[in-house]
């Protein structure tokens, strides 16, 4: 099934504050997904009080059979850091009652550091995890994430694809991402 994404992001080139955008046009072939790779898995909180899953300890496997993209920002009082974040959101809430969107879940999860999280779970209603150092935590450096990494994983919960949001968010990459990861689960 063609996933239609409607997402409008700025992006930044190495700030935030960078108002550039990008859109080339480019798919991925689902040849260039890979499995190999297995990820350990992590228990953090949801700390956005709007979220379904507030205060709730979430883990990966909590949404097996769903398609599950991870957000990793750690500038949670940047604007257009928080753009990103807002607009995933939005996309989440357009479709989540649709056959196109209710099988995938979009989790943010940030540094281990003293910011505020309010600012970032605003009018959101997607989990927003914090980092920690426990044993149940470190996924930053568990996973090799860098700022503004969108992580997917398919249905199976299998690592699946790593896209950074830096230099361009482009929409028909997105597409070709979810829809080999939904065919792929048929």
């Amino acid at each position: 099934m063609k996933r239609l994404v409607l997402v409008l992001f700025s992006l930044a080139i190495f700030s935030c504050d960078d108002t550039s955008t990008a859109g080339n046009s480019s798919t991925i072939s689902c040849d260039e997904l890979y499995s190999d790779l297995e990820l350990p898995s992590f228990y953090l909180q949801d700390l956005n009080p709007t979220s379904g899953t507030y205060n709730q300890f979430i883990q990966p496997q909590d949404f097996d059979g769903r398609i599950r993209l991870f957000y990793f920002t750690s500038n949670e009082n940047w604007g257009l850091c928080l753009s990103r974040f807002a607009s995933l959101n939005t996309l989440y809430n357009e479709y989540k009652d649709s056959a196109t969107l209710n099988d995938i879940i979009v989790i943010g999860i940030g540094r281990d550091n003293d910011e505020s999280t309010d600012q970032i779970t605003s009018n959101n209603d997607l989990p927003w995890l914090k980092d920690n150092s426990s044993e149940f935590g470190q996924v930053w450096s568990n996973w090799n994430v860098s700022n503004r990494d969108l992580i997917f994983f398919n249905k199976q919960g299998e690592y699946k694809y790593k896209l950074n949001l830096t230099s361009q968010f482009n929409t028909d990459e997105i597409n070709s991402i979810i829809d080999c990861l939904d065919w792929n689960a048929k």
